[in-house]
């Protein structure tokens, strides 16, 4: 829970609904260094279906 309270205080400055969004603002507002972050997020998420797990 802290985890999540962190992210949505420092990196996601609007409410977020969907995996992808949630990614590039990830890679975007500085809490991955890698350019290719949010793809490679983003193809695990959808290679093992994660999302079902999404609230």
């Amino acid at each position: 829970m802290d985890h999540d309270a962190l992210l949505k205080k420092s990196y996601f400055k609007q409410t977020v609904t969907d995996y992808k969004t949630a990614a590039k603002l990830l890679q975007s507002n500085g809490y991955a260094t890698d350019p290719k972050y949010a793809k490679k997020l983003e193809n695990v998420i959808a290679t093992y279906n994660l999302n079902q797990y999404d609230t």
